[in-house]
């Protein structure tokens, strides 16, 4: 697990402007970019002060860059765990990204352009029937609901083997009772031959007797 995410940018973008967390927080969802452009140097966010402070400015340009620099230091620290473990030339679904940082813009392309493998952004309404909600369908949630389906799939399984489980109980005893049965019925047999040894025994006794 890399204890980075979307939080660690947003910690930067408050460090970096010198402004308050919920203020950084709203930068990196409103404006947040992964790939600064010569562009953006002209473009301006104006920040409103805390308790009868002047408001601030702060370029575009500004702000992708900070976000730029710890997304790559991420996506550098998850392609080294992906090597460590070999994966680099399984992952044939390609990388996928969930969470709220996964909505800041060219983040995909940034991924694919530091790990050279394909990346898009993981909705969890794909594995979801029926009606959804449109909050549903935020990539913030991809996590959580994916937690959940796989929390009843792990039940269903559970449910499976313990009825298989009752099954081969029920057979075994099926099997036991069969054994005894049949246990009954030589030891019937035995006895039954038994007796006809003994009249016969007794008939000749009796043949003897009489002459």
């Amino acid at each position: 697990v890399i204890p980075l995410a979307g939080n660690v940018i947003t910690g930067d973008i408050r460090k970096g402007c010198a402004i308050i967390n919920s203020q950084a927080e709203t930068l990196k969802v409103k404006f947040g970019d992964c790939i600064p452009t010569d562009k953006q140097a002209n473009e301006l966010i104006t920040i409103p002060g805390l308790r009868g402070r002047e408001s601030r400015e702060i370029t575009m340009q500004t702000l992708s860059g900070i976000i730029k620099q710890r997304v790559e230091q991420i996506l550098e620290q998850v392609l080294f765990e992906i090597k460590n473990a070999d994966y680099d030339k399984k992952l044939i679904g390609g990388i996928v990204l969930t969470g709220g940082g996964a909505m800041i813009r060219h983040i995909s392309q940034l991924t694919e352009y530091v790990t050279g493998i394909s990346t898009r952004i993981g909705s969890p309404d794909e594995h979801l029937t029926g009606e959804i909600l449109d909050e549903m369908k935020h990539p913030m949630h991809a996590t959580g609901i994916g937690l959940v389906l796989k929390g009843f799939q792990y039940m269903e399984s559970e449910n499976n083997e313990d009825k298989e489980e009752g099954n081969e109980q029920i057979q075994d005893k099926g099997q036991e009772q069969q054994v005894k049965e049949e246990v009954v019925k030589t030891e019937e047999s035995n006895n039954q031959d038994t007796k006809e040894i003994s009249k016969e025994k007794t008939k000749e006794e009796e043949k003897k007797i009489n002459k």
